[in-house]
């Protein structure tokens, strides 16, 4: 995920009075496994990755996608 995504996700999550603290939760990992994984640091599973994908679309109502959480796409059209 690049800084620019990174922020977005921040920016639609704060929007709907959410935070990674609560996706991270929501997802079933911990805020820092999600902080290494948003910054590229580590590689999530896939089904993390469809649970991360499931909740950010719930939290800010914008579609994601497990890919948004990939480490080797840095290029999304979100």
């Amino acid at each position: 995920m690049t800084d620019e995504h990174r922020q977005l996700l921040k920016s639609r999550l704060k929007a709907n009075r959410w935070n990674l603290y609560h996706l991270a939760t929501y997802s079933g990992i911990t805020p820092g496994y999600l902080s290494r994984l948003i910054r590229n640091r580590v590689d999530a599973s896939q089904p993390i990755k469809i649970a991360l994908a499931l909740h950010a679309t719930m939290l800010t109502d914008f579609p994601y996608s497990p890919s948004d959480f990939d480490t080797t796409s840095t290029t999304t059209d979100n």
